[in-house]
């Protein structure tokens, strides 16, 4: 199959979880097909990378996204659109006429789109398949935001978000031909907002096993990593609450404990917590792996939000025992005790962190057990198939139906 896959980042580097997931979809859809992208940029930077998702597309096209002058008036227009703000901050003339003109040049099978926000740009491809790709459900975590807000002025400023943001996902998401989310809870969460939905195919994110044995590192028992994007709310949220409430408690009994947070954070509004010298921000590593593989535990301490967790595959798929919140866990095949420790107040949580700390045989089991779910469901060859194969039948359905009316029309 000839396949438009349209992204709101450029998969490569692996700098996000929605990066990583699309890389791993394309390299595996490239196995037996042709990927064309076409991805906005930040930046003309981002273009040295170009040549690495080449090794795996037939081409690709990169759009500069909106210049930042743009960015206040939209803000400003977002006040008064029925759409969600993000949605008009992704609307650009040009990716519209990039998209445009790869339909002119080339006969596609079938279009992507990885989010909502890119959603417009496949809709020109007249008489294809148009597949939206839900790495959350949007409205689900905004409700989720505005459910934890304490303030009445920002919980009706964020259900006002709410509202306008699960109106547009349940108008635009019915013009998709078919969807894939990545866990069952989502699926239900959109099924729920959507009337009349066309087939939905859960396909978790996962982890490239090939590359995922990190041989070498010693294990620092004193390490608690918190692999995170802290551009993204959920996490910075989470990290505010384990320092405050939850990692002080720990370090009553452990006191040599240090927590490692990984990724950007200058700007990110946390410079109050680099005061505790038991905090360590490493910032943006290039690569992760040794950081996790060599720490004890590995946190999601997650209150809001959707999809699945990477950073908590990743920690599997290492050997990394994790402890997380119920909603961190949320959408994955992972059981509180076998694979996973579960806990959802402080004092719970910080309980689970110091198991691990002082019962080296709950540490080993859930280390192999984790490792092994991995291998079993979590491994991006397996579920690439999956999503191979529902590409395949989402074709063959749509363009049966397609030649139907022809061939009554002849007879």
């Amino acid at each position: 199959m000839n396949i438009l896959y349209i992204s709101w980042w450029l998969p490569y580097p692996l700098r996000t979880g929605s990066c990583v997931t699309n890389y791993n979809t394309i390299k595996q859809l490239a196995v037996n097909h042709q990927v064309s992208l076409v991805s906005f940029i930040d930046s003309e930077d981002e273009l040295q990378y170009v040549p690495e998702m080449a090794k795996l597309c037939t081409d690709v096209t990169c759009v500069l996204r909106e210049r930042k002058s743009m960015v206040p008036l939209k803000h400003v227009l977002g006040l008064l659109s029925t759409a969600p703000r993000s949605i008009l901050l992704a609307r650009s003339r040009e990716m519209q006429g990039a998209v445009a003109r790869k339909l002119e040049q080339k006969r596609f099978d079938c279009a992507i789109s990885d989010a909502t926000t890119t959603l417009e740009y496949i809709l020109q491809a007249q008489g294809v398949p148009k597949v939206l790709f839900h790495h959350n459900v949007d409205s689900v975590v905004i409700k989720r935001d505005c459910e934890m807000q304490t303030s009445r002025l920002k919980r009706f400023r964020r259900w006002l978000t709410w509202q306008k943001a699960a109106a547009y996902e349940r108008r635009v998401s019915g013009q998709a031909d078919a969807h894939v989310m990545v866990s069952p809870v989502d699926r239900e969460e959109l099924v729920a907002l959507v009337r009349n939905l066309g087939p939905v195919e859960v396909v978790g994110n996962g982890v490239d096993m090939d590359s995922f044995c990190v041989d070498g590192v010693k294990r620092n028992r004193d390490a608690i990593i918190f692999a995170s994007l802290l551009k993204y709310v959920p996490n910075r949220d989470g990290l505010r609450q384990f320092c405050r409430e939850i990692f002080p408690e720990i370090r009553k009994t452990w006191k040599d404990a240090v927590l490692r947070v990984t990724g950007h954070f200058v700007g990110m509004g946390v410079d109050d917590l680099q005061a505790d010298p038991n905090v360590e921000f490493t910032g943006y590593l290039d690569d992760i792996r040794p950081a996790i593989a060599s720490s004890w535990v590995s946190i999601a301490p997650i209150h809001i939000g959707s999809g699945t967790r990477l950073k908590i595959l990743e920690a599997m798929a290492l050997g990394t025992p994790v402890v997380s919140t119920t909603v961190g866990a949320e959408g994955l095949d992972a059981e509180h005790e076998r694979d996973i420790l579960i806990a959802d107040t402080p004092l719970d949580f910080a309980k689970q962190i110091l198991r691990l700390h002082t019962d080296d045989l709950l540490w080993q089991k859930l280390s192999e057990n984790g490792r092994r779910l991995i291998q079993e469901k979590y491994d991006w060859k397996v579920l690439g198939k999956k999503f191979e194969n529902f590409l395949r039948r989402i074709c063959e359905e749509f363009y049966s139906i397609k030649r139907t009316p022809e061939k009554t029309q002849r007879s």
